[in-house]
């Protein structure tokens, strides 16, 4: 089969639904001095040729499995400059700290207070007990997914009595390809980094799972059920959508 170049879709997007039947780990590509590494991802769903970046900032090459995994590298080569731009500013954007739609400035020090091992002021001023480097995303991390773990099965519930959905259990988790999920059981997981967003993000993101306890799909009927619900989802939705683009 011949294959052109220019016909091939190139888009930034978060990985997301798709089935893997082959993988090549550790790939490395040199774009202007700088090392970028990357897996080979061959997709029997795929449509066209995608350069996916995760919640952990790794980034994946969906090839289709028409096209050869030489053709998707060669394209890569070609977006080169679009490649290294939009790594470094979701790199930029992976090294910060947030929570509820502030950047954090995040303070450290020892014995700062006995009972508390991260204090948060003003939703802009994070306080860590600690004076380690290495230990600051850890802390950061595992003080966001206790926050998340406080606020978003309230929003959950709140949403589930005014729209009269009927869920198992909710759950926070660390995924790295999604921000939510609803099980066939009526489970539904949540990323605690959904914390990084302001609450009408978060509403939406919970609204979203939600509405596929009753519609395990994303047909019109289903954003019909999402819109009835929350109205402007479509602008929270692409906020959400920016964040990895």
């Amino acid at each position: 089969m011949n294959f052109q170049i220019k016909r091939v879709n190139f888009n930034f997007k978060l990985a997301h639904y798709y089935i893997v039947i082959l993988i090549l780990n550790n790939k490395s590509v040199n774009i202007n001095g700088n090392k970028i590494t990357y897996s080979v991802k061959k997709s029997n769903k795929a449509k066209y040729v995608r350069l996916k970046i995760n919640l952990d900032g790794e980034i994946h090459l969906i090839v289709p499995r028409f096209v050869s995994i030489s053709q998707a590298e060669e394209l890569m080569f070609i977006k080169n400059k679009a490649i290294l731009k939009n790594y470094q500013n979701i790199q930029n954007k992976l090294r910060k700290f947030y929570f509820l739609g502030n950047e954090l400035k995040v303070v450290t020090g020892n014995n700062l207070r006995q009972s508390k091992t991260s204090l948060i002021l003003d939703n802009k001023l994070l306080i860590l007990n600690t004076n380690k480097v290495e230990n600051i995303r850890k802390l950061y991390n595992d003080w966001l997914k206790k926050e998340a773990e406080r606020y978003i099965p309230k929003r959950v519930e709140y949403f589930s009595g005014k729209a009269g959905f009927v869920y198992n259990k909710v759950v926070i988790r660390g995924q790295k390809n999604r921000w939510g999920s609803c099980s066939s059981n009526g489970t539904l997981s949540f990323n605690y980094k959904l914390m990084y967003f302001n609450n009408k993000i978060i509403d939406y993101v919970v609204v979203h799972e939600l509405c596929h306890l009753k519609e395990m799909n994303h047909s019109k009927k289903f954003w019909k059920l999402v819109e009835a619900i929350m109205p402007d989802y479509k602008i929270h939705k692409h906020q959400l959508g920016l964040f990895l683009n």
